[in-house]
C-alpha cells in the first residue's frame, strides 16, 4: 500500500481526504509538525508523497530541505485559488524546487487524490529507475571497459562545447551532461545539476511544450534536424523565459544498447528579436492604415464637392484640404522610412525619441479637423479652456497617439453621435499634468474584456466578426503614454461608449506656456 505524508489543513479536511486515499489503497500519515515530517519522510523509504497545506508555516524552505532530504519524493502544494498565482511564481524562482513539485489549488479531496496518485507514480517510477541504475552502475564497474583516447577526447570536447549536450537512453532519460547543460537547465547549482541524472529530458520543459518534446524523443530515436523552438522550464538559467531548439544524433554500442546525443541550442535572443519585428510590422501596419483612410475620405468628399461647386467661388476650403491631405501623406511617408529602416536589419536600434515643446491644443486641434474632414455637422468636437497647452514631448508619437484613438472612437461608434476630444490640466503630488480625454457613446466595451484592452491582439468579444480591427492600436497607445513618462486609463460600458483618460506630465516651464481662453 502506498503511503503519503499530509502536512497541516484542517481536521476536516485531513479526514475527508484519508477517506478517499484509503478507497484508492493509500494510506495518510497526518501530522502537524513539519520537523517530524522532514525526519520521517527522509527516513522512511516508503513514503511514497507529501502533501503540504498552504497554511503550513514557510512551506517554500520546507519544500526546499524535503527535496535535498528525499530527492524521489513527489510534492503537492495545496492552496486556495486566490493563492494559486503568487504560489506558482515563487516555486518557479526558489532556488532547489524542481519540477516535482506541483501547486494545486483545488481542496476538493475527490481531486486531489487523483494528483496524488499520479504523484505517488512518479516517485515510484523514479525509485525503480535509481535502483537499476545503481545495478547497472555496479555491472559497469566491475567490468571496467577501456576508455579509448578517441572517447576521452570526445568527452573532453562536449564538456567544454559552448551548446548544450546531453545524453539520453531510449526512453528519453538524462544519463549524461555537459557543463552548459547544467547552466542551461540547472541554473548552474549542483543541487539542481544532480537532479538531471536520471530525469526525463521533457520534465525540463515549460508544461505547454513538454507533451511535444516527450513526443519527438519517443523510441525508436532517429536522426532529426533542428526542431522548432520550445520553452524551457524558468528553473533554467536566470530564472527567466528561454528558448531552445533541439537537434537529436541517435547513437548505439556494440551490446545494442540505443540512445541518443541532444544538442540543445539557446535561440532565445533570436525569439524576442522575431517577436519585436513581428511586432512592430503589425504596428506598422495598424499606422498606415488610419492616414491612407483619412486621406481617402478627404479625396471623396473633395469629389463631391467639385462636382457640385461653383468653380468661380471661394477657394479657401480646398487649400485647407489640400494641405490636410499633404500632412497625411507625410505621416504616410515617415512611416513608410521607418518600416524600411526596419527592414533593413536596424531591428536593435532604439527608435528615435525626441522630445520637443509641443502645443497639445494645436496639435488636438489638427487631428479633430483631419477626421471631420471639413464637412458639416462635425461629430467630433474639441472642448478645452486653453488656447495653448505646451509640453515637452514626442511629436510623432502624440499623433499616433491621437490618430489610434480619434479613429478608434469613429470606428466603434457605427451609429453616430458626437465624439468629444477634452483637453484640461490637473494638480498630482509629483506636480502638473495635461489630461487628454477622448469620449464616445459607442457600443462600448464589455466588463470581462476591459481588463485586456491594452494587451497586444487583443479584442472584445462584441467586435470580433463584426467590425474590422487588429488589436493593436490601444497597446501601441499605452506604450507611446509610458515612453513620454504619463499614464492611460480607459473606462467603458458595453452599450454605453468608452472614455480614454490620458495624463502627461507637464514641467513647470510648461505651466508658464499655458494660457486660457478668454
Amino acid at each position: 500500500m502506498a503511503k503519503i505524508l499530509v502536512l497541516q489543513g484542517t481536521p476536516a479536511f485531513v479526514a475527508s481526504l484519508t477517506q478517499e486515499c484509503q478507497a484508492q489503497s493509500i494510506a495518510v500519515l497526518p501530522t502537524d509538525d513539519a520537523e517530524s515530517a522532514l525526519a520521517r519522510l527522509t527516513g522512511d523509504t516508503a513514503v511514497d508523497a507529501l502533501v503540504i497545506h498552504s497554511t503550513t508555516e514557510n512551506p517554500l524552505t520546507l519544500i526546499q530541505q524535503a527535496h535535498t532530504g528525499a530527492p524521489d519524493v513527489a510534492i503537492l502544494l495545496v492552496c486556495t485559488a486566490a493563492q494559486y498565482p503568487s504560489l506558482v511564481r515563487a516555486l518557479q524562482f526558489t532556488p532547489g524546487i524542481g519540477t516535482d513539485v506541483q501547486c494545486v489549488e483545488s481542496t476538493d479531496p475527490a481531486q486531489l487524490v487523483r494528483l496524488i496518485q499520479a504523484a505517488v507514480q512518479r516517485t515510484q517510477t523514479r525509485r525503480r529507475y535509481h535502483t537499476v541504475l545503481a545495478h547497472i552502475s555496479q555491472r559497469v564497474a566491475a567490468v571496467k571497459p577501456p576508455i579509448s583516447p578517441v572517447s576521452q577526447h570526445l568527452g573532453r570536447l562536449l564538456e567544454h562545447a559552448p551548446i548544450a549536450a546531453v545524453l539520453i537512453n531510449d526512453h528519453g532519460f538524462i544519463v549524461g551532461v555537459n557543463r552548459q547543460t547544467t547552466l542551461l537547465l540547472a541554473n548552474n547549482t549542483t543541487a539542481n545539476a544532480m537532479r538531471l541524472l536520471g530525469s526525463r529530458l521533457d520534465d525540463w520543459f515549460h508544461s505547454q511544450d513538454r507533451e511535444t518534446v516527450m513526443q519527438l524523443l519517443q523510441p525508436p530515436l532517429a536522426e532529426r534536424t533542428m526542431s522548432p523552438p520550445f520553452m524551457i522550464a524558468p528553473l533554467g538559467r536566470d530564472g527567466k523565459q528561454r528558448f531552445v531548439e533541439l537537434l537529436v544524433a541517435p547513437l548505439s554500442n556494440v551490446t545494442g544498447e540505443t540512445g541518443a546525443l541532444v544538442f540543445l541550442h539557446d535561440v532565445t535572443l533570436q525569439q524576442a528579436l522575431e517577436r519585436q519585428k513581428e511586432e512592430f510590422l503589425a504596428s506598422a501596419a495598424h499606422d498606415l492604415k488610419t492616414p491612407i483612410t483619412t486621406l481617402k475620405s478627404m479625396v471623396q468628399v473633395l469629389q463631391r464637392r467639385l462636382r457640385r461647386a461653383d468653380m468661380f467661388t471661394k477657394f479657401a476650403w480646398l487649400e485647407t484640404m489640400l494641405a490636410q491631405m499633404d500632412a497625411s501623406a507625410d505621416r504616410l511617408a515617415a512611416q513608410i522610412h521607418r518600416l524600411l529602416e526596419v527592414t533593413r536589419g536596424k531591428m536593435e536600434e532604439t527608435l528615435a525619441f525626441e522630445r520637443v515643446p509641443v502645443d497639445l491644443v494645436a496639435l488636438a486641434t489638427e487631428a479633430v479637423g483631419r477626421f471631420n474632414g471639413g464637412q458639416g455637422n462635425d461629430r467630433l468636437k474639441l472642448e478645452t479652456n486653453f488656447t495653448k497647452l505646451v509640453g515637452l514631448w514626442d511629436t510623432a508619437r502624440l499623433e499616433r497617439t491621437l490618430d489610434n484613438l480619434l479613429s478608434n472612437a469613429i470606428k466603434y461608434s457605427p451609429a453616430g453621435g458626437d465624439i468629444i476630444l477634452a483637453l484640461q490640466d490637473e494638480e498630482t503630488p509629483t506636480g502638473a499634468v495635461a489630461v487628454l480625454m477622448v469620449r464616445d457613446n459607442g457600443i462600448g466595451i464589455p466588463a470581462a474584456d476591459l481588463p485586456n484592452v491594452f494587451e497586444r491582439f487583443s479584442r472584445a468579444y462584441n467586435v470580433i466578426g463584426q467590425i474590422e480591427g487588429t488589436g493593436i492600436g490601444l497597446a501601441d497607445v499605452k506604450q507611446a503614454v509610458l515612453d513620454l513618462g504619463g499614464t492611460v486609463a480607459i473606462a467603458s460600458q458595453e452599450g454605453a461608449g468608452t472614455t480614454v483618460t490620458i495624463r502627461l506630465p507637464l514641467t513647470a516651464g510648461n505651466v508658464d506656456t499655458m494660457q486660457a481662453a478668454k
